[in-house]
């Protein structure tokens, strides 16, 4: 009787290969949270940040309606995390681009000190010829993380190896650059600040006259600016009041005319009153991540 063979590789455990498998599991599924909430984060410090440039708070206010819409479409809140994942990406490769240049900005500081305190002396020159060279490293070394993927720990290290692989293997720029531009176009800029511009112009209709009674109060003494100042605040509550739900609604379908439909609000309310006011809460409460990064004054020039 011929002896049973022997298995080579000796078998695992089954203990230990579904010990190894929940862990490896454990670790992209930890992954996966810490880039949705890098990305979230991004998302929050982006809109923020855009909301102070002119002509370009129309992408951050289009944005924040399309998300009111989405939630009004479908009545779950997690379809108004739109983009956390492009964000990430967007917001990483922003990240280290920026840590990437700090060698090249530090050479650069140094060569313009020796400049100032002997140029055209050896050391002057070394620190040139060092900027030269660092500064043509920095450039490879970025654009060869974008390749990779634009993803943080692509900027750590730069993986010599790969990219001499990388340079063996045949490729299409024009593939690659249809890429870049698909990863734009899929940003939807345009959509957000078309959304934004028509938004800003129907709640501008609503605004204008509450707010201009309020700057008209502030140009006039104590005794007939308090008078003004009780008309235009007592005009601005209810268009606080309706604009967030036309708004919404506009998101929805797009119509123009859809944000002056106050009527149509209404009735919604009376169907609905404790829903709008638990609505209304949190439009206010998620409003307040946004001014939290606004609490120092803007330059005056941007203002």
């Amino acid at each position: 009787m011929e002896p049973a063979e022997e298995v080579f590789p000796p078998e695992l455990p089954t203990g230990e290969v579904k010990a190894d498998s929940i862990l490896k599991r454990a670790f992209k599924k930890a992954g996966r949270m810490l880039d949705w909430v890098f990305g979230f984060v991004s998302i929050i410090a982006g809109v923020a940040l855009l909301s102070v440039v002119p002509i370009l708070n129309f992408l951050s206010f289009g944005y924040l309606l399309e998300v009111s819409g989405r939630i009004a479409k479908s009545g779950r809140l997690r379809d108004g995390f739109i983009g956390v994942r492009k964000a990430s990406v967007f917001a990483s490769a922003a990240l280290g681009i920026w840590l990437t240049l700090f060698p090249m900005r530090f050479v650069a500081s140094m060569w313009r000190d020796a400049e100032l305190m002997s140029g055209g002396t050896p050391v002057a020159e070394g620190w040139r010829i060092g900027l030269m060279v660092i500064t043509l490293f920095t450039a490879w070394h970025i654009c060869w993380a974008l390749i990779r993927g634009g993803r943080l720990r692509h900027f750590f290290w730069p993986a010599p190896i790969r990219f001499m692989r990388w340079l063996n293997e045949s490729h299409n720029p024009r593939e690659q650059g249809s890429k870049v531009i698909d990863f734009i176009r899929s940003l939807n800029f345009p959509h957000y600040f078309q959304l934004g511009a028509k938004a800003f112009v129907g709640a501008l209709a609503f605004l204008v006259l509450p707010v201009g009674i309020l700057i008209f109060a502030g140009s006039l003494p104590p005794g007939g600016g308090a008078f003004f100042s009780l008309v235009g605040a007592a005009l601005l509550v209810p268009a606080v009041l309706y604009l967030p739900f036309l708004q919404a609604r506009f998101a929805v379908d797009g119509q123009f005319k859809t944000l002056f439909e106050v009527k149509k609000v209404r009735a919604l309310f009376r169907r609905a009153p404790i829903a709008f006011w638990t609505a209304l809460l949190v439009t206010l409460l998620f409003a307040l991540p946004l001014y939290l990064l606004k609490i120092e004054l803007p330059p005056k020039e941007l203002t």
